[in-house]
């Protein structure tokens, strides 16, 4: 190799470390440095670029770049009625944004592969543990460096970590969980005690409360494995409940969720609930519009503002939506209104395929099947209350441990 390709090489290698750390602590370094909010866009295509280049030589890439087109394109066709109202700019913006996670997850598991991958999350993970707890200790100060609203649950300050925003700490949190317990089909059960016991801590500690349901999907996947051992899983979990006993936060976690749930269902409008409201309306919006949903940049994303839906629906002079407070919170409900039934089922069908069909391309690595299902399992759940495939964040979270995840197939791997 000349001296021009190992000094190439070397430039590349820290191009793609630069970006995998960059991306999950976009929103602490974007403010600390002064940076645009726009940059992951323009990254966004350069990923594209990249890819559209590899697609030529390389069978895992042209499927990469062909499920962004079809996406794209059928997204497009289900947009065609949006146009005259909400603008071509603004409804070609949100399809972009809406079919990022392909680019992202696309570019990371093939691109950035498992070995960076894994050292890009070793230092995430040390970072991000230490700042959760640098948080807990000194409260509100990563708010105030980071220019974050202070939010308060159970008597403190919801911690921010170095996420810089409470739900990406704790969505890190979660995979995190998922990514130690159920990424090595090898590992002992004793360690896999420890991990549950572990993660469930740092979880417990971020006060999302989504972030816990990744502990149920895992033991979902533990009762088609071993009812013994989930059974022994279950029993460790009470007793941790039991020896913590009732106090004021863990009280107000399961008052607030029962509240949100009974809001959600009930009134949401009245309760003044805004992610009940925008799945209710979801709802409302696709039955109305059946099965094709209003079109891209016109409900609860991030170009739908003062769109002419929200005025249909009576909320256009609500603050939430003259704020911009939390109409994007809802993945499940802006696919589900914008596309209705039909690009609903699509879109999230289309996700899942994408992940399985990416993953078993090359014959020589291979994901945990335990892992795919919790992971996936996650962002479907996790996308009722957060916009997981519109938040640049989440989804490199999602790509990074999905990437180290793989492993290859004839791996020595030895119990821990």
């Amino acid at each position: 190799m000349s001296v021009l390709s190992k000094v190439a090489n070397f430039y590349w290698l820290l191009l793609l470390v630069g970006i995998s750390i960059f991306l999950p602590l976009q929103n602490a370094l974007t403010h600390l440095l002064g940076l645009s909010t726009y940059i992951d866009e323009f990254i966004q295509l350069f990923m594209l670029a990249i890819l559209i280049w590899k697609s030529f030589t390389l069978k895992s890439a042209k499927f990469i770049v062909m499920s962004y087109a079809f996406l794209v394109l059928w997204m497009s066709i289900l947009s065609i009625k949006a146009v005259p109202e909400r603008g071509l700019s603004n409804v070609a913006q949100q399809i972009f944004v809406h079919s990022k996670y392909i680019v992202f997850i696309g570019f990371f598991y093939l691109v950035v592969k498992s070995q960076i991958s894994k050292k890009v999350l070793n230092v995430i993970i040390c970072l991000s543990v230490f700042f959760l707890f640098f948080d807990l200790l000194f409260q509100g100060t990563l708010n105030a460096l980071l220019d974050q609203k202070v939010q308060m649950r159970g008597g403190s300050v919801r911690p921010i970590g170095i996420q810089g925003h409470t739900a990406n700490l704790g969505f890190f949190m979660s995979m995190l969980a998922a990514y130690f317990i159920c990424s090595d089909n090898k590992i002992s059960q004793k360690a896999k005690f420890i991990f549950i016991f572990m993660s469930l801590i740092l979880v417990f500690l971020t006060s999302v409360r989504t972030a816990l349901v990744v502990f149920p999907i895992i033991l979902a996947w533990g009762f088609r494995a071993s009812f013994r051992v989930t059974a022994t899983v279950i029993g460790t979990l009470s007793l941790i409940f039991v020896a913590i006993g009732p106090n004021k936060y863990f009280n107000e976690l399961v008052e607030i969720t029962q509240q949100n749930i009974i809001n959600t269902i009930e009134n949401p409008t009245k309760a003044a609930y805004i992610r009940g409201m925008m799945i209710y309306f979801s709802f409302e919006l696709a039955n109305e519009r059946f099965p094709v949903g209003t079109g891209a940049a016109t409900f609860g994303t991030v170009k739908s503002d003062d769109s002419a839906i929200y005025a249909e629906l009576g909320v256009r002079n609500s603050r939430f939506f003259i704020e911009k407070d939390g109409i994007y919170d809802s993945n499940f409900a802006s696919v589900l209104g914008e596309f209705g039934y039909l690009g609903f089922a699509l879109y999230y069908y289309f996700f899942i395929s994408f992940i399985l069909r990416l993953c078993s391309f090359d014959k020589k690595t291979k994901v945990n099947s335990e892992f795919l299902f919790v992971s996936i399992s996650l962002m479907l759940v996790y996308s009722f209350t957060n916009p997981v495939f519109m938040n640049t964040n989440q989804i490199v979270i999602f790509a990074l441990f999905l990437a180290a995840a793989s492993k290859p197939v004839n791996e020595a791997t030895h119990k821990i």
